[in-house]
């Protein structure tokens, strides 16, 4: 063999890995130093049946572990919730912005408050179209006459997506569909969660349950 064509084949090889380095570097300098903006959303709504089905079916009917179907699976979540918006009667949104490793670790934080809520379990781990968590136990209980119920959702993401900070003071309806209508967009989300109760299907909470355990949600 020539030995330009061996001389060829190194610059080649080189260039190669040089270009790799610095792909490898700018995708590490993304992750550490961009900011990202965590979301998380809850939302009691007036029963709204539609939505417990609709939300159940999405955790079993995805392969969670499947590339790119986590974010996939929160998207239709969230399309889902926005849809049931006429039955939106109490909610909250907290958006911040920051470090990524900061943001992730708030969005954990969120996630556990929001079923630290319960002292049974409510939601079930949706895994390869199997339940994998424990058995479920709905914490509902006998209701009053006339008296309201609800589900209760929260939907939280971490994005590399800047969204506008809401304004101190109640929240309304459009501020949250504004913000859901966000997340549901393709792309940029890299941290979700998914937190529905109760898990029982045509199982709610009673409004002293509801206002009980999520007693930051204003009324919209």
């Amino acid at each position: 063999m020539p030995d330009w064509v061996v001389e060829v084949f190194l610059v080649l090889v080189f260039a190669g890995a040089a270009v790799f380095l610095l792909v490898f570097v700018w995708q590490l300098a993304l992750s550490l130093f961009v900011p990202r903006s965590v979301v998380f959303v809850q939302l009691l709504l007036a029963e709204s049946p539609e939505l417990q089905r609709r939300i159940g079916k999405i955790a079993r009917s995805a392969d969670a572990d499947a590339a790119g179907q986590l974010p996939e699976m929160f998207r239709q979540a969230v399309r889902a919730t926005l849809k049931a918006s006429p039955d939106w009667v109490y909610g909250h949104a907290v958006v911040e912005r920051g470090r990524s490793g900061a943001m992730t670790r708030r969005l954990a934080a969120l996630a556990v408050l929001a079923r630290a809520a319960f002292t049974v379990e409510t939601t079930s781990n949706q895994q390869d179209g199997r339940d994998d968590g424990p058995e479920v136990q709905a914490d509902t209980s006998t209701r009053a006459d006339g008296a309201p119920l609800y589900f209760a959702v929260s939907l939280g993401a971490v994005t590399t997506r800047t969204l506008r900070a809401l304004p101190p003071g109640p929240q309304n309806a459009e501020q949250l569909r504004a913000v859901l209508e966000e997340l549901a967009q393709k792309g940029n989300i890299e941290e979700v969660q998914v937190i529905w109760s109760p898990d029982t299907p045509g199982e709610f909470l009673t409004d002293n349950q509801a206002l009980g355990k999520y007693p930051d949600l204003g009324k919209l």
